[in-house]
């Protein structure tokens, strides 16, 4: 969640995901975080970013991103970041993102990317999980 000033608080709305180029993965995650919550709660995108070293991904040593669900002095976002249901909708956004992410090979190996031949075996189990709004 963020907040603007006044000012500018119509300017800042809908969800975003950070991330940090520290981990070759890192982007696949963000990406994958991003398109499930906006698919759950029909927000608005405002995309992938990386454009600011953020300390609390910079440091990470495996796949991390940071998602700005939306903007209290927004609103929209304000009464979204209030409502539970929007919240659950949020919540489910990024636990399909995290399970799509093991299933499609997304790890913390440095040295892989998400696989074609299908996941690795730490996330075979993660296959058969489902999820309910």
């Amino acid at each position: 969640m963020n907040a603007l000033e006044a000012r500018s608080a119509l300017k800042g709305y809908g969800v975003e995901t950070w991330w940090n180029p520290n981990h070759p993965n890192s982007s696949a995650l963000a990406s994958l975080l991003q398109r499930n919550m906006v698919e759950q709660t029909g927000a608005f995108s405002k995309g992938l970013k990386n454009n600011q070293s953020l300390s609390v991904l910079r440091n990470s040593r495996i796949p991390a991103a940071l998602v700005e669900i939306g903007f209290a002095s927004h609103p929209v976002d304000g009464q979204n970041l209030k409502d539970s249901n929007y919240l659950d909708r949020v919540a489910l956004g990024i636990a399909q993102g995290v399970r799509e992410a093991l299933v499609s090979g997304v790890t913390a190996d440095a040295g892989s990317s998400p696989s074609p031949n299908g996941p690795p075996d730490a996330a075979r189990a993660v296959q058969s999980c489902t999820m309910t709004a």
